[in-house]
């Protein structure tokens, strides 16, 4: 990291008298809680990053990890053995990494850490100016999410070997295998040699229940808002943002819910259907202009908070922290910096681009005939609704009668019938999870060969993937019922029950499950406790440890390896739901007006239950810097600009809603409405004006609305003002100097 290595006596290991040894004395027990209380430990003894070793790592691999972190100013404040179930002597050791306040300062010069001054402005963290931040000397001045950030990053970028060669042969006699020349991390030859199978942040029992309770209170007491800024400071921005993106999206979505509320009104009181109204042609396009006021003005809101948080990015902050610590490439002087650093070129990466192009088509087309195989079973492909299309079954190019048979009128899955008909909607959720489910695999898997530098970049490389496919996934069988199959009750019956069913999958499958699952483990762990004998199944030197702590519960007696056993938080998968719940909204927006309505009830559920996730049943996830939630914004941009032609293509020719305004275009049918071939091009050519308004409307919105607010453009501007001025006053001191000397 530019810095070096400050060597330090390696650390005498104290006999193992309990499972978790504290280094930084020892922390109350709460058995209540089945955790600890780090409340009265100062900073530099509370545990901030968890390593946890695997069975295989030996004692003296570990010292040596220890040795090299403490060279790196890196403190050890406690260690934790846990035995391994079913093994007579293995056991996991994880030990809990914290920082002192000099080292944390230095890793925030070293990676640009933006805090605020005492001239009321944002700056990068520069140790020769550390009296001008404001708290500096406080134990806070650092936030959980900084100090678990700097360790981490710190932690991330120790090589291997950075000076004479001792650490590399002191590797080799331990027989760990690693490439020699200093080009790998620390972390990654641990990793390969499957010496450490978590590295994560720990959890601060206080804060993050109270957290938790401050998420799931903001229904109970009226108030929509998440605890943003406690969500920042605990869990990082990137957490932070997600929320404030949800927040923003639920409460702007009350307003297509309420219109769509409105609009069902007028249906009933009229009697017509969503065909026959005259009223959902208008809703479509008020959906398309809210779209675009939400994307503006949610830009604005999230400019506020970065630029509150010192993320806001003016082309000033450096990205340091945003190397990923897999990059691997050749080592070369950087010609910006003029310092050693890794080289990828860029023209090794393009074959792979196409590569993971092709797989991705071929996987795609996979996904499309399971979903042709699902309408077939859902009863969606029948020849006999329209056999002016199709005159015999065989016409059909996507008719499977294998399939399609069971969902036919009678049979076992009549799509008239309320519950059998159910079972093939969950049959294609399902489905489509598993897909997505093992595209997952394949696109990390792709990414990772890709060999992406900066975090951004792989992240950006995984959203675009796994968006491709996962969307293709949820919006293609829709695509087909309105524009190939031309039928509107289909699409909205499709539309309404897989949104549902997905919605209710959400909330069961991340936080329900996952808890029941929790809870069931413990209850195994506490179970196999009772029935084990220490004296029996273990060696003498684990027999005190063992009996010591007999009458503790598994969470209480291991709290390291506990929490290292929790799943990782998948903030992905968050981000790609809501965005595809973006997409069901507004592209089939006159299809199924009432998807609004089901977003926000959704939604609220979502953020009080992701609340719960992050406290109960994941690990801390690692903080992020982030600006904005970023490629995810250009994806819902992407989905606004589309959703003009969706719903004129549905207006004009998947309903009968064109045929209410211009009813000669039209010949009117069982099957629905067909324009006449004299007048089609009639049809079309409204369908695209339609569209093209549409979008003229959309881009006079974005211009008459500035992506930045005016409070932030002002301290944008004072700040470059402040720059000025110590620019200006350093060149007159330094004039001032010359002249003395002269004279």
């Amino acid at each position: 990291m530019g810095r070096k290595p400050v060597p330090r006596a390696p650390p005498q290991r104290p006999p193992l008298t309990s499972p978790t040894q504290w280094r930084a004395g020892s922390p109350p027990w709460t058995p209540e809680r089945g955790g600890i209380l780090w409340d009265n430990l100062p900073p530099e003894k509370t545990p901030v990053l968890l390593v946890r070793f695997t069975a295989i790592a030996s004692t003296d691999v570990i010292e040596f990890v220890k040795e090299r972190l403490l060279e790196h100013g890196l403190l050890i404040v406690a260690e934790e053995r846990c035995p391994v179930a079913g093994s007579y002597s293995d056991a996991t050791v994880c030990i809990a990494v914290s920082a002192t306040q000099e080292t944390l300062e230095e890793e925030a010069e070293s990676v640009g850490l933006v805090k605020p001054t005492r001239e009321g402005t944002m700056e990068e963290f520069v140790l020769a100016c550390r009296d001008e931040y404001v708290g500096i000397g406080r134990t806070d001045f650092f936030s959980q999410a900084e100090r678990a950030q700097l360790v981490q990053s710190e932690f991330d970028f120790i090589r291997v070997d950075e000076a004479n060669g001792s650490h590399s042969t002191r590797l080799d006699t331990l027989g760990v295998h690693h490439a020699h020349g200093g080009t790998q991390t620390l972390r990654q030859v641990l990793e390969a040699n499957n010496l450490v199978d978590c590295i994560a942040p720990m959890h601060d029992e206080t804060v993050r229940e109270q957290l938790m309770w401050k998420t799931l209170h903001a229904s109970l007491d009226s108030s929509i808002w998440s605890p943003v800024q406690h969500i920042r400071d605990y869990y990082g921005e990137g957490v932070a943002l997600y929320f404030v993106w949800l927040d923003f999206l639920t409460v702007w979505l009350c307003v297509p819910a309420a219109v769509s509320v409105l609009l069902y009104g007028l249906r009933s009181c009229r009697g017509d259907s969503i065909d026959t109204c005259t009223f959902t042609p208008f809703y479509g396009a008020f959906i398309f202009v809210w779209a675009v006021c939400y994307l503006r003005f949610y830009q604005r809101h999230e400019a506020r908070w970065a630029w509150r948080w010192g993320t806001y990015t003016d082309g000033l902050q450096r990205t340091t922290l945003a190397v990923r610590p897999e990059f691997y490439g050749l080592l070369r002087i950087s010609p910006v910096t003029g310092r050693t650093e890794l080289y990828y070129p860029h023209s090794s990466r393009v074959g792979k681009y196409v590569v993971s192009g092709c797989v991705t088509v071929v996987l795609l087309l996979c996904a499309f005939f399971f979903m042709i195989c699902s309408l077939n079973f859902q009863g969606y492909i029948q020849p006999a609704h329209d056999r002016s299309r199709w005159p015999h079954d065989h016409d059909h190019p996507f008719y499977i009668h294998a399939i399609a048979q069971y969902s036919a009128p009678g049979a076992w899955f009549d799509p008239e019938s309320t519950f059998a008909s159910l079972i093939p909607v969950i049959v294609h959720v399902g489905m489509i999870r598993v897909l997505n489910g093992r595209y997952q695999q394949v696109a990390t898997k792709l990414t990772e060969w890709e060999n992406h530098e900066t975090v951004v970049s792989f992240q950006n490389s995984m959203i675009l993937k796994r968006f491709l496919f996962e969307a293709f996934d949820a919006f293609i069988g829709l695509a087909y019922l309105a524009f190939y199959e031309d039928d509107m009750l289909k699409l909205r019956n499709e539309l309404s029950m897989v949104f549902s069913v997905d919605t209710f999958r959400r909330v069961i499958c991340e936080c329900l499950i996952p808890m029941a699952f929790k809870f069931y483990a413990q209850w195994s762990k506490e179970k196999g406790r009772k029935q084990f004998n220490p004296k029996r199944d273990f060696d003498a030197d684990l027999v005190d440890l063992v009996s010591d702590s007999k009458a503790r519960s598994h969470a209480e007696e291991y709290p390291m390896t506990t929490e290292t056993g929790l799943d990782p938080y998948e903030q992905f998968d968050d981000l790609l739901e809501m965005t595809v719940q973006f997409g069901y909204v507004t592209l089939f927006a006159t299809a199924f007006p009432p998807a609004a309505v089901i977003a926000v009830i959704a939604n609220a559920i979502e953020i009080r239950s992701d609340g719960v996730k992050l406290a109960r049943v994941c690990r801390k996830p690692l903080p992020v810097r982030r600006a904005s939630v970023g490629t995810w914004h250009t994806l819902m941009s992407a989905i606004v600009w589309l959703s003009a032609l969706s719903n004129c293509v549905i207006f004009g020719v998947t309903s009968q809603q064109l045929a209410q305004f211009a009813p000669e275009w039209y010949s009117v049918r069982d099957s629905g409405g067909k324009f006449a071939s004299e007048t089609g091009q009639y049809v079309v050519l409204t369908i695209f004006a339609l569209e093209r308004m549409l979008i003229v409307i959309g881009i006079i919105v974005f211009i008459a609305i500035p992506p930045i607010p005016d409070d932030v453009s002002e301290a944008i501007k004072h700040r470059a003002f402040v720059w000025a001025e110590k620019r200006r006053s350093a060149r007159l001191a330094g004039l001032r100097e010359r002249l003395t000397n002269l004279a």
